[in-house]
């Protein structure tokens, strides 16, 4: 069941391999999150994205600089 008005981070990618690769990384890194269709309002060109709680924006922000994953854009969803 989703909540109404919470806030999540959404990585998007323009490629299936980059989004499984970022995947992977993140799991390891036991982020939260996971990959999901890409909403209909957003757009990728490969139609995946992680979804994040906010409240491990920073850890995977630097997660991304750190392990040099590609992505299409980074931006906030609110359902």
């Amino acid at each position: 069941m989703v909540t109404l008005g919470r806030k999540f981070i959404l990585v998007a990618f323009a490629t299936n391999s980059d989004a499984m690769r970022a995947q992977s990384i993140f799991q390891t890194k036991k982020l939260s999150g996971r990959l999901i269709p890409i909403p209909t309002e957003l757009s990728a060109q490969c139609g995946l994205a992680w979804r994040n709680e906010m409240n491990q924006k920073e850890l995977l922000e630097k997660t991304i600089t750190e392990e040099k994953i590609r992505f299409q854009s980074i931006q906030i969803l609110d359902l």
